[in-house]
């Protein structure tokens, strides 16, 4: 047994509000998108680092694999950026990370990005997420 006993906190941590369209709070950028795989780079190296066994760190790689697969949508909105070609670069090191895919958004991105490669991933999942 890993857990010996779970307690509820009857308070919410965290609210999310989505405001209107067109705000500066839903509107994508270089800096999200750049925050958003600093995160995950330093998420799979604390993982690495503190995970006490195999399923812990299993844990850890779904979570990060579920943020790397939202950002195949968001990138396309920075594909005329200079930092471009890096960031592709950065994704294409971290897509082992899609072998995590315990939710079905994950599995798609795993099965779009071996059929199309991360760029073409990138582009195809961009469009999705524009049409949305």
């Amino acid at each position: 047994i890993a857990c010996r006993e779970i307690t509820v906190y009857p308070n919410a941590f965290y609210k999310r509000i989505r405001r209107s369209e067109g705000s500066i709070t839903s509107s994508i950028g270089k800096k999200n998108i750049i925050d958003i795989l600093n995160s995950i780079e330093n998420g799979v190296v604390f993982a690495r680092e503190k995970s006490e066994n195999f399923q812990l760190l299993q844990l850890y790689y779904e979570y990060w694999a579920y943020q790397y697969a939202m950002l195949f949508g968001l990138i396309r909105v920075i594909k005329k950026d200079k930092e471009y070609q890096g960031i592709i670069k950065r994704m294409k090191s971290l897509k082992w990370l899609l072998k995590y895919d315990h939710v079905g958004k994950v599995k798609a991105v795993r099965v779009i990005c071996m059929l199309l490669g991360v760029k073409g991933a990138v582009n195809v999942l961009g469009m999705y997420y524009q049409m949305k």
